[in-house]
């Protein structure tokens, strides 16, 4: 018996890209990524992120995010992220950027005296996997955790201290805010009786 040729297998492998495609592309329109970046320092890229995550729109969906159980470090990853796609920094910037981004995180969650995560998981000092790639940030993160003083840039400390809660911010955390749900103790076939 012939044994069955797996066609949509086939058709999958042949709709990506060929090895070495982007060498052939228009360079007359490169992608947002293949430009060179809009920022080339931390310092700048770090109060770029801050103006956007500030305006009125994206700070309510970023704490709703937040009080839904996001850790801070996905949300950072997912903003320098669509900054690199966007053509804003390289990879490198992007990986320095992944700390100021959640130090930023977290001073705007207290200040709207929001409980967080950093990387996902909720108590008073999460425990650390020494194999992970983000060990150190993570460290470093919960040391200015635990101490209360999250280094910032002066400037964007001071415009955190300066900024107003946005309007209506109580009743946007009142209607997302999780729930208690009772958890019901499991019914064995020996309770059953």
């Amino acid at each position: 018996m012939m044994p069955q040729i797996n066609t949509d297998l086939i058709k999958a492998n042949l709709n990506r890209a060929t090895p070495g495609e982007s060498l052939v592309n228009d360079p007359d329109t490169p992608a947002s990524y293949e430009k060179a970046p809009e920022f080339t320092n931390v310092t700048a890229a770090s109060e770029f992120i801050f103006e956007k995550l500030t305006e009125e729109d994206n700070y309510m969906k970023f704490m709703e995010v937040i009080i839904q159980g996001t850790s801070l470090m996905e949300v950072a990853k997912v903003l320098v992220f669509s900054g690199f796609n966007e053509g804003r920094w390289n990879p490198d910037l992007m990986m320095l950027l992944i700390e100021p981004i959640v130090y930023i995180l977290m001073a705007l969650c207290e200040r709207a005296d929001i409980e967080f995560t950093i990387d996902g998981t909720l108590g008073e000092e999460e425990e650390l996997d020494n194999n992970n790639k983000d060990y150190e940030i993570l460290k470093r993160l919960q040391k200015a955790q635990r101490s209360n003083s999250i280094p910032l840039p002066a400037e964007i400390e001071q415009k955190i201290e300066d900024m107003p809660p946005p309007e209506g911010l109580e009743k946007e955390l009142a209607k997302i805010a999780p729930e208690e749900v009772p958890e019901e103790a499991p019914l064995s076939l020996l309770s059953r009786g």
